[in-house]
C-alpha cells in the first residue's frame, strides 16, 4: 500500500514530460513575448503565503484554499492565485514606481472538484496594471488577451467583457439594494453564466432550484434576450433597460469608451455578456473573460478591475486592472482543435551517436560544434541509430554517426545522407547543413 502511495500523484496534479513538457514551454514563452511587448515586468512571490494575505477576497473560493501549519504554529496557505499577493507586495514595497506593470507565470492551488481542463494545481500567467487610472489600462488588457489567444494559434474565440457596476444595476432593477443581496445576485449571474447553453428556460429552471427569487431570474433572462453580437448595440438596449440606476449608466459608459479604443480586429472578437460575474469579490469595474468557440471548456482567460485591492494592506487606495490566462485550459483547447499536432516546437540539434571507439573524436567533434548549436549525445548502442532519431524528443535533429577518426554519415531532416570529412564540418559545411 505505502508503495502504491508513493508512486502516485495528489489528485488535480500532473507530470508533465516529453512532448506535453514542450508544449506547456510553447505556450508559456508566446504569453510572456505577449507581456514583454506590451511594457510589462516579470515578478515572482512565494507559493506559501499568510492565510491572512487571502482572507475575505475570494467569496465562496475562500473555501477551496489549501490551508497548512508551520513548526511556529503559523497559519500558512498555498498561493490561491497571484492578484492578491500582488496587491499585498505594492503595499510592502511602496518604492515601487507607478504604473507598474507586471506580469507573472506561476502555479496556484485550489482545493476544487476536477475536471476537464480543471486542476488543483494549475498555471496562471497573470498580467496587471497597478497605479493607472485610465480605461487605457482596460483596453489594453483586452488587447493583450487577443493578442496572446491569436499568438498561441487560436482564430475563433471570444472575448467576453462585462461592469460590476451594471451588476449592480441588475440588482437595483430586481429591487435588492444591501450588500448581501448584491453578493447573492452576482452568485446567481455568475451560475447562470455557467448554464446558458441551456438557453432562457434552461437558466429558469436551475435557478429556480437554487431558490433564487422570481424578480431577479426574470431580470437575468431579460438581460440574456438583450444581447446581440453587436456590443454597441447591446450597451444601447441595456441601457434603456437599466436606465433608473446610476451605477448602470456609469458602468455602460465606461465599457462604451472602453470598445471605442480597441482595434476594429480586436473588437470583432468582442461580445459584451451579463452573465459574466465573476466569482472573485474584489473586482470592482470592467471583467472580461475568453471563451474557445464551439468546445465545451470554460474560460481560457480571466480578469477585470479591482481598485479596492491594494486598500486593503495599507491606508491607500490604488487603482488596478488586469487578467491571467489558464495555461492548463489553453492547452487543453490546443489538443482538442489538434493544434499541437502542427507546433515546431523541437529544437534544430545536432544528435551526435555514440561510438564506443571513438569518443574521444567524438566528445571534441561536440564540444567545437557547441561553441553554435545545440549538441547532444545520443548514448547507447541501437541497431538502427539512425532511425532512432524519429523516437526521440530530438526530431527534426541532424545525427552524425562517426564512421572513423576523419570520416562521418549525416543525416538531415529531410532523411538525405552525406559522407562528410569531420574537418569540412567543423570548420565549412556545418553551419549549411544545419
Amino acid at each position: 500500500m505505502l508503495r502504491e502511495v508513493a508512486n502516485s500523484i495528489p489528485l488535480g496534479t500532473s507530470d508533465v514530460k516529453g512532448f506535453d513538457a514542450r508544449v506547456k514551454d510553447y505556450v508559456l514563452g508566446k504569453i510572456k513575448e505577449v507581456y514583454e511587448n506590451y511594457g510589462f515586468e516579470p515578478l515572482y512571490t512565494p507559493i506559501i503565503e499568510n492565510v491572512e494575505v487571502f482572507n475575505g477576497h475570494h467569496g465562496e473560493g475562500e473555501k477551496l484554499l489549501f490551508k497548512l501549519k508551520d513548526k511556529q504554529g503559523m497559519d500558512l496557505v498555498l498561493k490561491y492565485d497571484s492578484t492578491v499577493p500582488l496587491a499585498r507586495v505594492i503595499s510592502m514595497y511602496p518604492e515601487i514606481q507607478k504604473p507598474y506593470k507586471r506580469y507573472q507565470l506561476q502555479e496556484s492551488f485550489r482545493d476544487d472538484d476536477v475536471d476537464k481542463g480543471h486542476f488543483r494545481e494549475f498555471v496562471q500567467c497573470d498580467g496587471d496594471v497597478v497605479g493607472a487610472n485610465t480605461l487605457l489600462a482596460d483596453t489594453e488588457i483586452i488587447m493583450i488577451a487577443y493578442d496572446g489567444l491569436d499568438k498561441i494559434g487560436f482564430s475563433d474565440f471570444t472575448i467576453r467583457i462585462n461592469h460590476r457596476k451594471i451588476i449592480q444595476g441588475i440588482a437595483e432593477k430586481a429591487g435588492i439594494y444591501s450588500d448581501s443581496g448584491f453578493i447573492k445576485i452576482q452568485r446567481a449571474i455568475d451560475y447562470a453564466d455557467k448554464i446558458i447553453k441551456n438557453g432562457v428556460a434552461g437558466i429558469k429552471q436551475d435557478l429556480e432550484k437554487r431558490n433564487v427569487s422570481d424578480t431577479v431570474i426574470n431580470v437575468i433572462c431579460d438581460l440574456v434576450n438583450i444581447v446581440t453580437e453587436d456590443p454597441f448595440e447591446t450597451l444601447d438596449k441595456i441601457q434603456g433597460y437599466l436606465a433608473d440606476s446610476n451605477s448602470a449608466l456609469e458602468g455602460i459608459q465606461e465599457l462604451r469608451e472602453i470598445l471605442t479604443y480597441i482595434p476594429s480586429k480586436v473588437l470583432s472578437k468582442v461580445k459584451i455578456d451579463f452573465t459574466l460575474a465573476r466569482g472573485a469579490d474584489y473586482y470592482t469595474g470592467f471583467i472580461i473573460e475568453s471563451i474557445i468557440n464551439n468546445i465545451e471548456l470554460g474560460a481560457v482567460l480571466g480578469g477585470g478591475r479591482f481598485d479596492n485591492l491594494v486598500e486593503a494592506f495599507c491606508d491607500e487606495k490604488v487603482p488596478a486592472v488586469g487578467m491571467a490566462f489558464g495555461l492548463e485550459r489553453i492547452i487543453t483547447a490546443m489538443k482538442e482543435l489538434e493544434l499541437t499536432d502542427k507546433l515546431e516546437i523541437y529544437p534544430k540539434k545536432v544528435i551526435i551517436l555514440d561510438n564506443s571507439e571513438l569518443q574521444y573524436d567524438i566528445i571534441k567533434c561536440s564540444s567545437i560544434l557547441r561553441e553554435r548549436f545545440d549538441v547532444s549525445i545520443l548514448y547507447g548502442v541501437y541497431e538502427d541509430k539512425l532511425l532512432y532519431q524519429n523516437e526521440t524528443t530530438y526530431k527534426g535533429g541532424v545525427v552524425i554517426q562517426f564512421i572513423n577518426t576523419n570520416k562521418v554519415i549525416i543525416k538531415t531532416r529531410n532523411n538525405t545522407h552525406y559522407v562528410m570529412d569531420v574537418k569540412n564540418i567543423l570548420i565549412s559545411y556545418g553551419y549549411e547543413v544545419l
